[in-house]
């Protein structure tokens, strides 16, 4: 339920298109159409992000929504190995916000800096950074492959 006379769907500041690259080739699909017929072979990314934001899932077929569900699923995996990725990089951050180089090893007392900005509880905060740690330093291939979408 929406707050009357708030808008939930405020315009963008910025446009989608934005973010690419000159060369770059994206075609976005009127909402009566299909999703793309190759949607399930996108590499999550801009490209597929812009996609996604312009579907209107009320005009699309059972099939077309399972294609749909699957492309959000890839971009949303992508999206949280970018976020362990950052809070990794936090953990080995110096203590004192300055310094862009980091540390050899993760900075327990970081976990505070991730507690604080995400307003997440001190076990969440821990569990969280410890998933993060573990997965870009120990199991980088389990990163790479949440980055990818899987």
């Amino acid at each position: 339920m929406f707050v009357s006379g708030v808008d939930p769907w405020p315009e963008l500041a910025w446009e989608p298109m934005d973010f690419l690259d000159p060369g770059d080739e994206v075609v976005l699909y009127p909402a009566e159409e299909r999703v793309p017929s190759d949607l399930d072979e996108w590499t999550p990314g801009v490209a597929l992000a812009a996609v996604l934001e312009t579907v209107d899932r009320s005009m699309l077929s059972g099939f077309d929504l399972v294609v749909l569900v699957r492309a959000r699923w890839r971009m949303l995996a992508h999206l949280e190995a970018e976020a362990y990725a950052d809070m990794c990089e936090i953990a080995h951050a110096y203590p004192d916000g300055e310094r862009k180089d980091r540390l050899d090893v993760p900075d327990a007392e970081m976990v505070d800096e991730v507690r604080t900005a995400l307003t997440f509880t001190r076990r969440r905060a821990d569990r969280e950074m410890g998933y993060a740690v573990d997965l870009c330093c120990r199991l980088p291939e389990v990163w790479e492959a949440l980055a990818w979408g899987c």
